[in-house]
């Protein structure tokens, strides 16, 4: 329950489903191999935000370098 726990902290409350919550907070229980499916689908959408983050933060200061260099001009 820790890792779902902590993939939902990540989130907006908004992104989090009831049926994320009824899961966390146990009303809902899941075989052990559907909750690994779950998790799995669940750290998946984490890590593709986290990546569209981090390709927004290297565009931006790439961004910013060329700006600098065509101001330099």
């Amino acid at each position: 329950m820790y890792r779902l726990y902590a993939a939902m902290k990540e989130r907006s409350p908004n992104d989090i489903t009831a049926d994320e919550i009824a899961v966390a907070s146990g009303k809902r229980i899941l075989d052990p191999g559907a909750l690994s499916d779950f998790l799995q689908k669940l750290e998946s959408t984490s890590m593709t935000i986290q990546r569209a983050f981090e390709k927004q933060v290297k565009d931006a200061a790439v961004s910013l370098f060329l700006r600098s260099i065509v101001l330099r001009s």
